[in-house]
């Protein structure tokens, strides 16, 4: 079973991912809140295996939220959801320790494909962030590829 915890500031696609990933019979969302700053504190009540962090959202935005879960749980797998696909952006949140992007845009297998893509190459307490993996733009064209 895979652990998520959702961020995303927009109720309706909060809402819509936690519809999606939890009709999967191996993803549990253990907590979905609304910006970074509640993503950090639910951390503490839940042991996620992957932490699902929007790019933008108030309070605290992916990068800084990805930098406190990493420094309060090193061994937490960050990877941001977002529509940009934003080179800089990228870049900023894999510096932060982000194993990589998933794009809004993609479809709702390619996202529940990524969910597992993260799992499964990624062990837990893993800390080996390997920037190759990085460009998660990419991501497509591997889902695609299998």
């Amino acid at each position: 079973m895979i652990s998520v915890l959702l961020a995303e500031d927009h109720p309706v696609v909060r809402n819509g991912l936690v519809e999606l990933l939890g009709s999967e019979p191996d993803i549990e969302i253990v907590a979905a809140v609304g910006d970074g700053a509640a993503a950090v504190a639910a951390l503490g009540d839940h042991d996620p295996d992957i932490v699902l962090l929007d790019l933008t959202m108030p309070e605290m935005d992916g990068i800084e939220a990805t930098r406190m879960v990493l420094e309060q749980h090193p061994d937490t797998r960050v990877v941001i959801l977002t529509a940009s696909a934003d080179r800089e952006q990228m870049l900023r949140a894999v510096d932060a320790g982000a194993l990589g992007y998933l794009l809004k845009d993609a479809s709702p297998a390619e996202l529940i494909e990524g969910n597992h893509f993260f799992d499964k190459n990624f062990p837990m307490g893993d800390t080996n962030r390997n920037p190759q993996f990085l460009y998660f733009d990419i991501l497509y064209r591997l889902v695609r590829a299998q």
